[in-house]
């Protein structure tokens, strides 16, 4: 019965196929192993130095007795005496390492080749001991002294069995060296010999394949002169069957299935690449898939497909990068190779078509054949047209007539372009791709891939403030790896405190390689663009005006070409003057400075909208006819519809013009903030209209006169704002100063007088104030129908207010013709699923509740709620008005348990809305204290009424209507 040691791969010890308890101590199999492998006595005190890092040989000594005393009875051939420790085999003991020492010994090639299988991997695979680094270190070196025994001895096997002719064996025995090694050149070139042996071309073609892809995943190099070589000399033997296989879909490696991401892997043989595969590459599998459907060489491709397609972008985008990936993943599957172009400069193009013809590229001719420029020339371009699928990248190719002339007009070879050019001929027959910015998720993760401690919220703000550019991504990595001690939330504090072009980052530092060459400068990238812009061209002239208008609205939002237009046109442009501004786009899209998502819609990036403003020699004077367009628009919709809850262009764009321009201390943007503050109250943001009013304010007070007219347009605003938020007194004092402004400086029919009686007439409504209230409205009714007409939606405001207002005074039949009127304007004007028109329904609703008609109201205020809810959202404090009043409704019907789900959803959202003590608040805790006092619960009855008297005192209106109208209880006896 045979006890084995087994010491290449894992280390086993089995008896009869049973393992020995030893292998539970790792010390234990380390002293066996030890003793086998130097195969002579060891003495004690080396032994215990070796396995032991102890303070002294005594303890060291004291640990190796324990250990001997467990492990004796487990390994009959342990032999100590006082002195040394020796393995002594026995008849019974196989040690493979022994009988592979035995063979190569005798020189026996019959006996190394039956034995080196015993070899299945490195001496003592994965093994080691903590705190033993005497031992970890001896084992190293034995280990690889082990590894270069084994090699010599296949190398030599090899050989012999190359000389003999013996194929079949010989593919056994490279197969079996590459289960130990499979990154081994040698032994892939050595099977690759053997099948050629055999005529096994394509076999050993594969192998070659199988060789490129595994040292490039594993180590991203590509194979030596040596093994290519061979892959050629094979490839030559054979290029009939490979051009019938080519022509016949049928080349190898098997295409990708359509939309199928494949791995990197190495480029065809004869590529020219002067890029090497950036590892921090990140996302774009979008782009990646869409090229090779366009650009792979499918046999069920139309004739027509296009040779030819096209990347365009902003400078930093990625174009490039994006181009250097698709070859490395995709060029593979185009067996006539890959050739890289630079178009940049078209006075060497030709030069550049011409080298790539040579023996380390096509393999066309040779240096010895002194053949001319244009002969060398024609024959890649002949080469370019045959049936051998070849991927030709033409980069930074701007010029059409440039394409044109050397786009191949037949074959199979497909063109891949890069370009800031985003506009071709039809006649080129090419597909285009606009190349954006990365998506967040692709700029985190290449952030956390290059500094993979960063946290993912920070690296999403980081990447939100360089625009998710994936070359200001790359810099910002870099910046991290390289400068360890700023973390990133440091980092992210100084891109956000100071202007982000002239952070040392994006200007290169921490990093000086670039992937693919370029600029390592985001700042540097942009001018090289924007400095093609002559001041003396009339093309260029109005660009550059468009350019930096843009740069005063949100950048990355998507912006109206003609609200962009109206900037720098005149008020009744003729054709020229259209045509001329659209030429001045094209030139800014044909520099990457402006993306246009369509024929409509262009964007910006942030760091060309900051590095625009940055060159911007007088941005006061730009801002004026930006102000005046934006204004002008915005009013024009007020008009139309009285509601400015969506805006006719994006909200950011409004955002950004007024803070950039309070910044700035314009006061022309006082023009525009009444507007902008009417859109956020109209969409429930009554603490932002506020602040920026105030900030408005403060500006008119530096900027204007005492008193001045502009003045009291931001005081109305700011008092509303003041009011939404429950600050009646406050309101009540900025709307009355702004009624006294206008008063003596406008007319007494003057549409912004009106303005300032509704105003004032709204805030004495909300305090209780009704008798107050009424002659405000009236006027401001009054005044509108005289200056709008009957039809105007302002008119309708005045009559909706007028109606809901003699509501609270119970005059309803007047009440509800007030009201029948204001939604006729409104549904003929914004139509019936309006928030308006809503509003409208929603104060008929509360006409007929107070009435007693409780099915009539429920059912209108139903449809207004779910109006607002669908127009507005559910956390809309009109729609929890509409929550509020249908909860009334239900509450007086009897259906108490739905009555209640209203009424306290309605408390829910209000409360997300505004702080617990706004006013709004008070008369839904009035309504639930009714609630409970119904179903008996005087506890919570009271509390809400407690709760309710606590808001009106705070707010000075503890005289309110509502609480003599609602109280039940403890409200009566305050």
């Amino acid at each position: 019965m045979a006890r084995h040691y087994k010491l290449f791969g894992t280390f086993e010890i089995s008896k009869d196929g049973v393992p020995s308890r030893l292998l539970q101590s790792l010390r234990g199999s380390a002293l066996v192993s030890y003793l086998i492998v130097t195969n002579e006595a060891q003495t004690r005190e080396h032994l215990a130095d070796l396995l032991w890092e102890s303070r002294s040989t005594s303890d060291g000594l004291k640990r190796l007795r324990q250990l001997i005393s467990r492990i004796r009875p487990l390994i009959p051939e342990l032999q100590t005496n006082r002195q040394t420790v020796s393995f002594q085999s026995t008849p019974d003991t196989v040690v493979d390492l022994w009988k592979l020492e035995q063979a190569i010994a005798t020189n026996d090639n019959s006996k190394i080749e039956n034995t080196l299988p015993l070899c299945e991997g490195p001496l003592l695979n994965n093994f080691q001991i903590e705190n033993s680094i005497q031992f970890n270190e001896w084992l190293v070196v034995v280990r690889e002294q082990w590894h270069k025994r084994v090699f010599d001895q296949y190398r030599q096997l090899c050989q012999r069995l190359l000389n003999q002719e013996e194929w079949h064996l010989g593919i056994e025995v490279c197969r079996r060296w590459l289960l130990l090694d499979d990154l081994n050149e040698e032994a892939y070139r050595r099977l690759m010999q053997m099948l050629v042996g055999l005529g096994e071309y394509e076999a050993a073609l594969t192998e070659y394949e199988t060789c490129r892809q595994v040292l490039w995943d594993e180590l991203s190099v590509e194979p030596g002169q040596s093994i290519v070589q061979l892959a050629e000399d094979i490839t030559n033997q054979q290029v009939a069957i490979a051009t019938t296989e080519i022509v016949e879909g049928n080349s190898v490696p098997l295409l990708p299935k359509p939309g199928e991401l494949v791995k990197p892997g190495p480029l065809p043989i004869r590529s020219i690449m002067p890029y090497h595969r950036n590892d921090d590459f990140t996302g774009r599998e979008c782009e990646l898939s869409k090229l090779a459907a366009q650009l792979l060489p499918y046999s069920d491709k139309e004739s027509s497909s296009p040779r030819a397609v096209t990347i365009s972008g902003m400078g930093g985008v990625g174009k490039t990068q994006l181009a250097v990936e698709f070859c490395y993943r995709y060029g593979r599957f185009f067996p006539g190779g890959i050739f890289w172009m630079n178009f940049e400069n078209p006075e060497t193009v030709v030069e550049e078509i011409a080298s790539i013809g040579g023996q380390s590229g096509m393999g066309l001719f040779q240096e010895a054949d002194q053949l001319t420029l244009a002969d060398r020339v024609g024959r890649v371009t002949q080469a370019w047209q045959n049936q051998i699928p070849k991927l030709l990248i033409f980069d930074n190719c701007e010029e059409e007539d440039l394409l044109a002339k050397w786009l191949p007009v037949t074959g199979e070879s497909r063109v891949l372009v890069t370009s800031q050019r985003g506009v071709w001929s039809p006649n080129l027959s090419m597909i285009h791709h606009e190349l954006s910015v990365l998506q967040s998720a692709e700029s985190i993760s290449m952030l956390q891939k290059m500094h993979p401690q960063i946290d993912e919220t920070v690296a999403a703000e980081i990447a939100k403030e360089i625009g998710d550019l994936p070359l200001g991504l790359h810099l910002a990595g870099s910046f991290l790896r390289q400068y360890s001690q700023i973390t990133p939330s440091d980092y992210l504090t100084q891109l956000q405190q100071k202007s982000r072009l002239q952070h040392p980052s994006l200007q290169g530092r921490g990093t000086s390689y670039s992937p693919t060459a370029h600029q390592l400068n985001v700042e540097k990238t942009i001018e090289l663009n924007y400095s093609q812009l002559d001041e003396e061209n009339e093309t260029d002239q109005i660009a550059i005006k468009l350019l930096l208008h843009a740069s005063l609205f949100a950048p990355g939002e998507s912006l109206p070409k003609d609200l962009l237009f109206s900037t720098v046109l005149s008020e009744n442009p003729d054709m020229m003057e259209l045509l001329k501004a659209e030429d001045g786009l094209i030139r800014l899209k044909a520099l990457g400075l402006l993306e246009r998502e369509d024929t409509e819609r262009v964007t910006m990036h942030k760091l060309i909208a900051a590095y625009t403003i940055e060159k911007a020699a007088d941005l006061q004077s730009a801002f004026l006819p930006v102000i005046k367009t934006v204004t002008s628009t915005i009013t024009n919709s007020l008009e139309k519809y009285s509601y400015l809850g969506v805006l006719p262009l994006t909200a950011n764009h409004v955002s950004t013009i007024v803070t950039t321009a309070l910044q700035l201390e314009l006061v022309e943007i006082i023009q525009l903030i009444p507007l902008w503050t009417r859109h956020l109250r109209d969409g429930a943001l009554f603490d932002y209209a506020r602040r920026v009013s105030q900030q408005a304010l403060t500006l008119c007070e530096k900027k204007l006169p005492p008193n001045h007219i502009q003045t009291a347009s931001i005081l109305i605003g700011l008092g509303i704002a003041n009011m939404r938020l429950g600050n009646y007194q406050e309101a009540k004092k900025q709307l009355t100063q702004c009624l006294n402004i206008r008063e003596k400086q406008l007319e007494p029919n003057h549409q912004d007088l009106a303005q300032s009686y509704n105003g004032l007439g709204i805030v004495l409504v909300e305090m209780g104030e009704f008798k107050l209230a009424r002659p405000y409205l009236e006027k401001t009714l009054q005044i509108w129908l005289q200056n709008l007409g009957a039809s105007h939606p302002r008119v309708a405001i005045a009559n909706n207010n007028l109606g809901s207002l003699l509501t609270d005074l119970e005059e309803f039949d007047e009440a509800e013709q007030f009201i029948d009127e204001a939604y006729k304007i409104w549904e003929q004007s914004n139509g019936a699923e309006h928030p308006l028109t809503a509003h409208a329904i929603h104060n008929k609703g509360a006409l007929f509740l107070k009435i007693g008609e409780h099915k009539r109201a429920q059912a209108l205020i139903r449809q207004a709620y779910t109006i607002r809810k669908n127009a507005l959202g559910i956390n809309h404090p009109s729609t929890s008005d509409s929550l509020h009043y249908l909860g009334q409704a239900l509450m007086k019907v009897g259906q108490f348990e739905e009555a209640y789900s209203y009424l306290t959803q309605s408390l829910e959202n209000l409360g997300k809305r505004f702080h617990a003590e706004h006013p709004a608040l008070a008369p839904v805790h009035i309504s639930l204290s009714e609630w409970h006092f119904l179903q008996g619960n005087d506890t919570l009855n009271k509390e809400h009424d407690t709760k309710a008297v606590q808001i009106f005192e705070k707010s000075g209106i503890l005289s309110h209507p509502v609480l003599d109208k609602y109280s039940l209880n403890s409200l009566r006896k305050i």
